[in-house]
């Protein structure tokens, strides 16, 4: 999903992940309760929401995705 996620960032629908109300962003940070996600396996990758927008947010995240893809 952080793919996704960061899809609406690159192709310039938001500059803020929190303004597309349709994605379940909302639910991985925890802002928002919805059936749309396997919070579990959130847990596994990312302690905190916090480390998730951080994670999400850099500049190098597609280095990084791959990384915990590879793992």
């Amino acid at each position: 999903m952080p793919v996704i996620h960061r899809n609406l960032l690159e192709v310039r629908l938001v500059s803020n992940l929190g303004d597309w109300l349709y994605s379940n962003y909302h639910e991985w940070i925890g802002i928002r309760s919805g059936k749309l996600i396997d919070r579990e396996f959130v847990r596994v990758y990312f302690r905190q929401p916090k480390d998730y927008v951080e994670f999400i947010s850099s500049s190098d995240e597609r280095d990084k995705l791959k990384q915990y893809l590879d793992e």
